[in-house]
């Protein structure tokens, strides 16, 4: 027998991998590392295929399945102007940037209202439907007579 192949699955967690099985079959492997991921201990699985020559002593990887589990999605793929400009973002981000916002904003302040100015204008918004109000009654009561 001049070729040996063994399947080893990795489990990514926390930013370690670890050898979670060594298995002989390629399917079982690959069974046993989906099994694992949809778990959901592991954040990805990786599955290697080693081959050993006896007759050399070398020995060759090849990785055969590779899964990530995306836990959360990254503010990149669905916030802020790219989600919003798309392809002509990614292509000049510059231009859809904090700094071009800043400079549009600079030339026309928004100034907060203050506490008074606010209660003012409660005051005077209750008063028009106070008066509103008023006018409604007696017009009702006029029109009753």
């Amino acid at each position: 027998m001049p070729l040996v192949s063994s399947f080893e699955i990795l489990s990514l967690k926390k930013g370690k991998w670890e050898v979670e099985a060594v298995v002989d079959n390629k399917v079982q492997a690959i069974t046993q590392a989906e099994q694992l991921l949809h778990q959901g201990f592991f954040s990805a699985i990786e599955v290697i295929e080693e081959r050993y020559d006896e007759e050399t002593g070398e020995s060759h990887s090849l990785v055969i399945y590779n899964k990530v589990k995306v836990l959360r999605k990254t503010r990149e793929q669905y916030t802020g102007p790219e989600r919003r400009k798309g392809k002509e973002w990614r292509q000049n981000p510059k231009k859809y940037g904090r700094e071009t916002k800043k400079k549009a904003r600079k030339g026309r302040k928004r100034r907060n209202a203050t506490f008074g100015e606010l209660m003012v204008r409660g005051s005077l918004i209750l008063l028009l439907i106070l008066f509103l109000g008023i006018l409604a009654i007696t017009y009702v009561v006029e029109n009753l007579k």
